[in-house]
């Protein structure tokens, strides 16, 4: 089976803040308006290895043990324009500022994706390709002005995984409703977990003979190199199933550092609260039915 090294930069996030009201006296954490703290911050820095592998030229032109990557941050709960940056090197604006107050936000932590990585709707949208120190990692700065005319500064830092490989997918990847294929991948160094986001298409026939197409998709987090695909859980149970047809699966391996699964606390401190993390390039797996 054929693996191609991927990476993904286009993952959805819904996410928002939360807080408790309170006195003055009883704030306890990042300083800000009746207890919301005065950013709310979400992003993401992803290798870009793939990128180089494409382009000789960029390749022998890249700052020695330095590594591209590529930043997306979103900002929200601020009344000012805030300055963004990374290790040092400012992130470029990609939205203007909506009109209107966003201090009052409601925010439900069962609604957070697995991988909380992408730019938030809502915010002020920045974005940069930057040149980093793997060992040193990626340090994140938001720094923006408060009501009462001071500079807030929002921070976070995280690693950015390493190179890793497909080393193996049982049975070609060929499976069933009533198999198993198992994955098995090299570690990324720094890596602390890794995101699986699949896609799948899948035919099949019903008992009044027609053919039906179906899309749909599953994510989950692992911190092994391992993954068991069970045909009986990826397969759909329609009512009027009488055979299926085909099933083609992708599944993205993405080596992961920071806050990304549900119920995990967030990172950013300072004047500020939310999530940064530090993805490597992605691998795909390809999973496959044909009907005999």
């Amino acid at each position: 089976m054929a693996t191609y090294r991927l990476f993904i930069v286009g993952l959805i996030l819904s996410a928002t803040l939360t807080a408790t009201g309170c006195s003055d006296d009883e704030v306890t954490g990042p300083a800000g308006r009746d207890g919301i703290p005065d950013a709310f911050v979400v992003g993401y820095i992803n290798r870009m290895d793939l990128i180089l592998a494409q382009e000789p030229e960029a390749t022998a032109a890249a700052p020695a043990e330095l590594i591209q990557c590529n930043s997306r941050v979103s900002v929200s709960n601020v009344l000012s324009l805030p300055a963004v940056s990374i290790n040092g090197i400012e992130l470029m604006p990609q939205s203007m500022p909506r009109i209107g107050s966003s201090a009052e936000v409601d925010f439900d932590p069962s609604q957070i994706p697995f991988l909380a990585i992408g730019p938030s709707s809502s915010g002020l949208n920045y974005y940069g390709n930057i040149w980093i120190d793997e060992e040193d990692g990626a340090h994140l700065a938001v720094e923006f002005g408060r009501p009462d005319g001071s500079t807030g500064t929002a921070e976070a830092t995280v690693c950015v995984p390493g190179y890793f490989d497909i080393l193996d997918v049982s049975n070609g990847g060929n499976i069933s409703p009533f198999s198993i294929v198992t994955a098995e991948w090299s570690t990324s160094e720094r890596a602390e977990k890794y995101y699986l986001y699949s896609t799948y298409s899948c035919s099949y026939r019903t008992l009044s003979e027609e053919t039906v197409w179906m899309n749909f998709w599953s994510d989950t987090v692992v911190t092994d190199t391992t993954f068991v695909f069970e045909g009986w859980e990826i397969f759909p149970s329609p009512e009027d199933l009488d055979y299926f047809i085909s099933l083609i699966g992708n599944t993205y391996v993405t080596p992961v550092c920071g806050p990304i699964e549900t119920g995990d606390t967030g990172n950013v401190t300072g004047d500020g609260a939310g999530f940064f993390v530090g993805m490597g390039s992605s691998r795909y797996i390809y999973l496959e039915y044909m009907a005999r």
